[in-house]
């Protein structure tokens, strides 16, 4: 099934939400003129879905960083939005001392376009 921009952000933030699913792929493409984003996760064991792709088409901007120390992949914490200018917004890392996009959030993808692929179980 597939969902686009603010329908796929209301699909995942409820039952079938992000949290406790696993980050198994991160893609970045480039066409033409803009870039994407691509985020392939395993859902989390109670969702419907046993796989969620995201792709942020018309990216404006992102950041994710990794580092041997920590555990890779785990969705421990999220922030998935529509933005006051209309972007759709993720952060797998955010900081929640403020109630919306903050600079403190890591791990991030803001885009002008949101694509998903959800796979049923």
């Amino acid at each position: 099934m597939y969902v686009a921009d603010a329908e796929a952000i209301k699909i995942l933030s409820g039952y079938d939400s992000l949290l406790d699913a696993k980050l198994m792929s991160l893609g970045i493409y480039e066409d033409k003129n803009y870039v994407s984003v691509r985020i392939v996760i395993m859902a989390r064991p109670s969702s419907k879905y046993s796989r969620v792709t995201l792709t942020f088409k018309d990216v404006v901007d992102f950041c994710f960083s990794y580092a041997k120390e920590y555990t890779f992949g785990n969705i421990e914490d999220l922030r998935f939005e529509v933005t006051e200018d209309g972007e759709f917004y993720i952060s797998l890392d955010p900081d929640f001392s403020e109630p919306n996009k903050s600079t403190g959030d890591m791990d991030y993808v803001r885009s002008k376009n949101l694509f998903v692929e959800l796979e049923s179980k």
